[in-house]
């Protein structure tokens, strides 16, 4: 790591964010086998993924910095880096894979809408200009900014999202919810193949 130098960025959720190089000192970026470790394999997969924006958790934060130093180092540009709020359950312990959590295909298989569950999540943590709370992908697509993006952790509730999917259920027109039925009353034996 370079020595006795500010490395910072202006990160589009909280603004400038600056760190002294000699505050975070040396690091490991491959293991005894060889190996990358996380900060050099994100920055070569992000790099050749040509992103722009790196979003991630909040609590990547203290691996910017490093990451910013490998991208210099390899004399690449560095992305625009946006670190968004955890999403935590009610009793504010923070979800994830390991704890918590359960996957889109979970929700898919509940009968969970994709439309539903989308709105509900980009709710957790944005709000919308116009502050309706039923937003469409395609509105989501025009009015997302990131000076929308909430600096606080998000509470995700379960039963929210159940209405939230109950309520795009009951704004569907019949047809449509009848050929989206179709699969779990197959897959119940309501149905004929």
């Amino acid at each position: 790591m370079p020595e006795e130098r500010e490395i910072a960025w202006d990160d589009l959720v909280y603004g400038r964010i600056s760190f002294q190089s000699d505050d975070i000192g040396d690091f490991i970026i491959l293991r005894a086998n060889g190996t990358p470790i996380y900060n050099l394999a994100n920055v070569v997969d992000d790099h050749g993924m040509e992103i722009t924006v790196g979003l991630r958790s909040q609590s990547h934060l203290s691996n910017t910095p490093r990451q910013i130093a490998l991208y210099e180092a390899l004399g690449w540009t560095a992305p625009d880096f946006a670190h968004v709020p955890d999403v935590n359950d009610l009793q504010g312990r923070k979800l994830g894979k390991r704890y918590g959590a359960k996957s889109v295909a979970d929700y898919r298989a509940g009968g969970y809408l994709p439309e539903a569950i989308i709105n509900y999540i980009a709710l957790l943590g944005w709000s919308s200009p116009t502050d309706e709370e039923f937003v469409s992908i395609d509105d989501l697509r025009r009015q997302f900014s990131f000076d929308r993006v909430q600096r606080s952790n998000a509470a995700f509730d379960s039963e929210r999202l159940e209405w939230f999917n109950a309520q795009y259920i009951r704004r569907m027109p019949p047809d449509e919810l009848a050929r989206r039925a179709l699969p779990f009353l197959r897959d119940a034996g309501l149905l004929g193949a």
